[in-house]
């Protein structure tokens, strides 16, 4: 993996509302070598990244049941 410190790290077309999808990116980072200091702030950008793109997941779904919340 390039030590490059612009993060692209989250595809696109995640679907971050499933651990399943999500997983495999957090372990990728959990494994990754860090070689020099662009390595470790290409992690960090990549975590935060991939943080943000967890958290609209669940905002989204927050929103949705509230939305919804008089439906029985």
């Amino acid at each position: 993996m390039s030590c490059s410190t612009e993060s692209d790290f989250v595809p696109a077309d995640l679907d971050a509302h499933e651990w399943s999808n999500l997983e495999p990116l957090y372990r990728s980072l959990v494994d990754r070598k860090l070689n020099c200091a662009n390595c470790l702030k290409g992690l960090i950008l990549d975590r935060s990244e991939l943080d943000a793109a967890a958290s609209e997941a669940m905002a989204n779904l927050y929103i949705e049941t509230t939305r919804h919340a008089d439906d029985e």
